[in-house]
């Protein structure tokens, strides 16, 4: 009996060793700090940063400079900092693909937060074929700004440039790369897997506050008055004060001149529709 007594005990105090160990692992992992909330940028502050890289671009060579934002992303706490990183990948993916030896293309963040990025018009329209109006003629995003502190900003930077508007989506501007004509063969993974996501993933009514800039209840506030009917209607959003959600195509799409997205933009007060024929 006494030989069994020890063993017994031995194995009982090894239990209570791991069910302690395992408690205090998870009293540990209780008290890890959580990964920090993205703090929401405004678009004056994205402006000013663009406005900051025009000023310290040569003059003579400031009109050759454009644009790509990931602020929609940033703000959106739909968007996950897996998700920035994926485009963020993707845009190295796309300066590396389109660079030959002779004249790279470089796609450089202008900011600490890497929410803007620089590209050269011409060395663009050297490796794709593509001139900088071919990706504002298909852009479904675009606005001049409303917002009394971005108005001065986004007219500085539009008149730098000679464009109707101050930047395009890096996202939007990544898919348009890769669909009609694709400029050269060997679309890179991390490309192509952006491209699938980017169509794959509906709007809902979060979604689409979000990419407004606009608090969800503004939304649907401005869905439901009857004011709102062109939108429900004619655009199609209905689906969104229905708890549904409508394809991306739709919402990029310019049947009626301009998007669904432009037109919710302008009965928000977002910014003034820009479609460049």
């Amino acid at each position: 009996m006494k030989g069994i007594v020890f063993p017994v005990v031995v194995a009982v105090l090894l239990i209570g060793v791991v069910v302690l160990q395992r408690w205090v692992e998870r009293w540990a992992t209780s008290l890890e700090t959580p990964p920090a909330v993205r703090v929401a940028i405004p678009t004056a502050a994205a402006l000013a940063e663009i406005a900051a890289d025009q000023d310290r671009t040569e003059p003579a060579n400031r009109n050759g400079v454009r644009y790509l934002s990931l602020l929609h992303l940033h703000n959106n706490p739909q968007v996950t900092d897996s998700d920035l990183a994926a485009v963020r990948d993707a845009l190295t993916a796309a300066e590396r693909w389109l660079s030959d030896s002779d004249r790279p293309l470089r796609v450089v963040p202008v900011d600490k937060d890497q929410i803007v990025y620089r590209v050269n018009a011409v060395d663009l329209e050297t490796a794709t074929g593509r001139d900088w109006r071919w990706f504002l003629v298909r852009n479904p995003y675009g606005l001049t700004c409303e917002n009394d502190a971005a108005r001065p900003l986004d007219r500085k930077i539009r008149d730098a440039t000679g464009d109707p508007v101050a930047f395009v989506r890096a996202d939007w501007f990544l898919t348009a790369l890769v669909r009609d004509d694709v400029p050269r063969p060997g679309v890179p993974d991390a490309l192509a897997k952006l491209d699938r996501a980017y169509y794959a993933r509906p709007i809902d009514a979060d979604r689409a506050a979000a990419e407004l800039g606009v608090p969800p209840a503004a939304l649907t506030a401005a869905l439901r008055a009857a004011t709102g009917g062109e939108l429900r209607e004619e655009f199609g959003l209905a689906p969104l004060v229905e708890g549904r959600t409508v394809p991306r195509e739709w919402w990029e799409s310019d049947r009626y001149l301009v998007t669904p997205f432009q037109a919710a933009a302008r009965r928000l007060g977002v910014g003034t529709p820009v479609r460049v024929r």
